[in-house]
């Protein structure tokens, strides 16, 4: 049996228009990761993105070329003639259906699901949605050409048209079909990983974070399920429940960024870095002292910050009528800082994303480049629409000594490389070096910079 898959994509979504090349992962798009995850299923004599002939969509053919997939172009809203017609083209004797809002479908899942369907002689099979398959997100659907030929030719509804299968699997009299139980381990009852909203890609872009960086973007199920489990279990209390005594375990080991900065908030001991201490320190005062220069400008009565963690030093600069928002990758760190600074606003966010941001009169960037480095350049960009014309950068960062190797240094190898990144569009306004000779690191710098316009 000779089985494909198509992968349905449109830039035309009602409800996140243009959702198919919104970034989720490195910089990698939801249609990409989709396509790239798909393509990993070994029971696929082939995979197509079937989309829409709306010009709109050319940029979804483009990347499907780029990754050695084909293309097919149909109706834009009937979608059951758009995947008959690809189905003659192609000539497949069964078709896996997959929907490019699912940048985690699993291809193990995939082959598990073609594989019962063959041996159960089949017409349509699907992952169970009742709880007990893969989490929603991560299966698929598949039937016979046959069956997608009969409800091509006999289906009159628009809501058949619009969803492929739904014609069969509304005529099991009709459709040898059947559903696939997940094992134990790889459920997670209740939870969609599946992206039709903004809100959807925020928190998609969230549980990724958390999984291992090193397997991405092929996490596998036994990765991606535990993980989804736990979004049905919120933190327990205000201290964590499985203790690290250094946030170190979660931030950098071995000389590498490892960036699971949700779970160095939910299992650390002590507050990460010390934030709950560190305002009262010589180096956070000096801080303090030029962002305080940027906040004597009458004009700047909006802050923002970049990886506010716990939200120490944000708080510091609350009052005279500012209006504060601090941002952080970990949710834990958000709900946090809400019960400690009730008084200001946060918000679970990753710059290294676009989103909507500001434009804000001040963005601070305090003791986080070492966080992302990896995407500095996408950190730049969007860093710099988030700040007005006329507005205020504020970058603090702790350098290793620079004679020795850091994580980093191939992409912020000195205090000089980390302003230049930032001075195609802001103007030094400040610019503090202090060295830490005697405390046995690399110097520290402290940059408010102007932006241009």
């Amino acid at each position: 049996m000779r089985v494909m898959a198509f992968v349905q994509a449109r830039m035309g979504s009602t409800r996140l228009p243009g959702k198919s090349l919104m970034p989720v992962w490195n910089g990698m798009g939801v249609l990409e990761m989709t396509l790239r995850r798909a393509l990993r299923a070994r029971t696929l004599s082939g995979v197509v993105l079937c989309t829409s002939t709306d010009p709109a969509c050319d940029a979804l053919e483009t990347l499907a070329s780029g990754l050695g997939v084909q293309a097919f172009r149909g109706p834009e809203d009937d979608v059951l003639t758009r995947y008959a017609l690809a189905t003659e083209r192609f000539e497949p004797d069964a078709v896996v259906r997959i929907c490019a809002d699912s940048p985690l479908v699993c291809p193990e899942g995939i082959d598990a699901l073609v594989a019962f369907f063959r041996d159960e002689g089949l017409d349509y099979a699907a992952h169970a949605m009742d709880g007990t398959g893969l989490p929603d997100g991560l299966g698929c659907e598949v039937f016979t050409a046959a069956a997608l030929a009969q409800a091509h030719a006999e289906a009159t509804a628009p809501e058949d048209r619009e969803h492929v299968s739904l014609f069969i699997r509304h005529r099991p009299e009709r459709f040898r079909q059947a559903t696939l139980a997940a094992d134990a381990a790889l459920r997670a009852p209740g939870v969609s990983l599946d992206v039709d909203t903004q809100d959807d890609l925020d928190a998609l872009r969230r549980f990724i974070m958390a999984l291992p960086p090193s397997e991405g973007p092929f996490w596998s199920a036994d990765a991606i399920a535990p993980l989804a489990r736990g979004l049905h279990t919120p933190p327990q209390g205000t201290s964590m429940d499985i203790a690290s005594d250094d946030y170190h375990d979660f931030f950098i080991r071995d000389g590498k960024l490892i960036g699971e900065f949700e779970q160095m908030y939910r299992k650390s001991r002590h507050a990460p870095w010390h934030q709950d201490e560190a305002c009262d320190k010589w180096f956070n005062k000096v801080s303090a002292a030029l962002v305080g220069h940027a906040l004597d400008d009458p004009s700047v009565r909006t802050v923002f910050e970049v990886g506010s963690g716990l939200g120490y030093f944000l708080s510091q600069f609350a009052g005279e009528g500012r209006t504060l928002t601090g941002t952080d990758v970990s949710a834990t760190a958000v709900e946090k800082a809400r019960a400690l600074f009730p008084g200001i606003s946060f918000e679970v966010d990753d710059i290294r994303f676009e989103g909507r941001r500001g434009p804000y009169d001040l963005c601070l960037m305090q003791a986080v480049c070492w966080c992302i480095f990896p995407h500095m350049d996408d950190v730049v960009r969007n860093v710099t629409a988030t700040v007005r014309p006329g507005g205020y950068l504020f970058l603090g960062e702790c350098f290793q000594p620079l004679d020795g190797p850091f994580a980093g240094k191939d992409v912020i190898p000195t205090p000089d490389a980390l302003i230049g990144h930032f001075s195609h569009a802001f103007d030094t306004v400040a610019d503090v070096r202090v060295t830490r000779g005697e405390m046995g690191g690399g110097p520290i710098i402290y940059w408010l910079g102007r932006r241009r316009g």
